[in-house]
């Protein structure tokens, strides 16, 4: 009976969709993603939830990308955070579409209020150090942050400003025939510390990271911990400067040391003449793109993996994602346990926006809202854009350097007042910055496969998914997944064609391995149950 209701069911989807929507299967997929009715889509969904894994992949694979013209260009997409953004993008002259093609991500400096043309300033320093034949090779792409503008959840190291990042790099990979496998990310000053975030958070869609006078701890100040085991197998290239004041370079060197000491192979130089600038950049953009971007390649079927994360939104790499972690027995906890690394530092911000000093004399000058960060302070306090900051807690402050320096005597739970001129008028308004949240406990995972078999080590996690491709089963599409010794899965895997059709609308990665998935609860597992 039971039999006869699914083929039913088959049935009566079957009659509700368009004709040619079985009769074309080619450009099912195409329809679906363009598809603006929900109701018509929520169909295509369902049809295309019926095909053999290897034939989604096939329909993905042969999705058309015309491409929208060479040379430089100007997009704009809505992001994933709800505001529109410009990115700038540099496509070969030469391009062809039968070709597969690498990629390098740049992300500019200045995250919190640079420019509109601060991305293509940023590629325009590569298209200057490279030859004509290295610019023609290869596609750029320079997201725009634009916080000054939406709110600071789009700073690089964020999840909002990475989840930003990988929308735009999939606008790119919808239009152009980019190699999933050749994707780079570089960027200078905060495009720099931002490169490091994505490397210890994000790497799945790169192939390797290059970033230049930035610093690997800043994204720790907002409360997000570096775990350095992280890092290992990943291919990254760190460019530092000796006379840097803002991530002077014996600083980074040390931190890049200590880094590799626990395992990863980070690559580092440190130029002793160099300040927080590109100086080096007629020398090592060149070299880069010779030594590094035709050698280097993404592996998402990593045959070790180590990861550690204390927030679920990071908890994933490659095959392997930790969905859950708390403070567990030691019976329950058999690999080393995670180390988040930081730099003690928490960032307070009142959420006000006011616009980018240009030249020092405006360091000094009026402090007037342009922005305010919904549900910030400075929000519930009542500031309203246009007021001007004169006072913090009843001192006068004449700039910006004067208001910094105040918070910087704040903290999580502390009050503050604000006196600022509305309308002509002194108006003192109070706050108090919230509590800090107690996070979770970081979890680490220590994982091996070969074929047939996936091995896990865990700390203080309680639940993980491992995502398997079909390299990673036996002659008999079966695998067995054990647990701290413990047998948590053995058997064909359920196939998980929900996930890879909505792993390629978010990315238009074309090379994504993985079509079945296994959850494990750890805790389950270890008892046998």
């Amino acid at each position: 009976m039971r039999t006869l209701i699914a083929c039913a069911a088959t049935a009566l989807l079957a009659l509700t969709l368009p004709v040619h929507a079985q009769e074309e299967p080619k450009s099912l997929l195409a329809r679906y993603l363009s598809e603006g009715d929900a109701r018509l889509k929520a169909a295509l969904r369902a049809e295309l939830l019926q095909l053999p894994p290897e034939r989604l992949r096939e329909l993905m694979a042969a999705l058309p990308r015309q491409g929208d013209g060479s040379g430089e260009l100007s997009l704009k997409l809505r992001c994933p955070d709800g505001f529109e953004r410009s990115y700038y993008l540099r496509v070969p002259r030469a391009y062809d579409a039968s070709r597969n093609w690498p990629l390098m991500v740049v992300l500019h400096g200045g995250v919190n209020g640079a420019s509109a043309g601060a991305g293509s300033a940023a590629v325009g320093t590569w298209l200057a150090s490279l030859n004509d034949a290295q610019r023609e090779g290869l596609f750029f792409l320079a997201p725009s942050a634009d916080c000054e503008s939406t709110t600071i959840q789009a700073r690089w190291w964020r999840d909002g400003g990475m989840k930003n990042i990988r929308a735009m790099l999939a606008d790119v990979k919808r239009r152009y025939h980019i190699d999933d496998d050749r994707v780079f990310l570089t960027g200078q000053s905060d495009g720099g510390s931002g490169t490091w975030a994505a490397a210890f958070r994000r790497p799945d869609d790169y192939a390797g990271f290059f970033p230049m006078v930035g610093h690997p701890l800043v994204p720790a100040t907002d409360r997000t911990s570096a775990f350095y085991e992280n890092l290992k197998g990943c291919s990254l290239y760190n460019i530092s400067g000796g006379l840097d004041p803002v991530y002077p370079g014996s600083e980074v060197s040390r931190i890049v040391g200590e880094i590799n000491s626990v395992g990863p192979k980070v690559l580092h130089k440190n130029y002793e003449q160099a300040g927080h600038d590109l100086s080096f950049a007629d020398v090592e953009l060149p070299r880069i793109f010779n030594e590094y971007l035709s050698a280097w390649r993404r592996d998402l079927l990593a045959r070790q993996l180590d990861w550690s994360t204390e927030q679920a939104s990071f908890g994933s790499r490659a095959w392997l994602e930790i969905l859950e972690t708390k403070e567990l027995d030691r019976e329950f906890n058999k690999c080393p346990k995670a180390t988040p690394r930081g730099t003690g530092v928490i960032r307070i911000d009142l959420g006000i926006r006011v616009p980018t000093p240009t030249t020092p004399e405006e360091l000094d000058g009026p402090i007037t809202v342009k922005h305010i960060e919904p549900g910030s302070v400075a929000d519930t306090m009542g500031v309203k854009v246009g007021d001007t900051v004169i006072k913090v807690d009843g001192k006068k402050v004449t700039g910006l350097d004067e208001i910094n320096a105040a918070l910087r005597n704040k903290g999580a739970g502390k009050e503050i007042s604000l006196t600022v001129l509305r309308d002509g008028a002194e108006k003192t308004l109070s706050g108090k910055f919230p509590p800090l949240e107690k996070d979770p406990p970081p979890g680490r995972v220590q994982g091996s496969w070969s074929p047939g078999q996936v091995e896990l080590k865990t700390h203080n996690v309680t639940r993980l998914r491992v995502r398997l491709a079909p390299d990673m089963m036996d002659a008999r599409g079966e695998v067995r997944i054990k647990v701290n010794g413990k047998e948590a899965f053995k058997g064909r895997p359920p196939q998980d064609l929900a996930m890879m059709l909505d792993q390629f609308e978010a990315s238009f990665d074309r090379k994504w391995p993985f079509t079945a998935v296994v959850t494990v609860d750890v805790v389950e597992a270890m008892k046998g149950k």
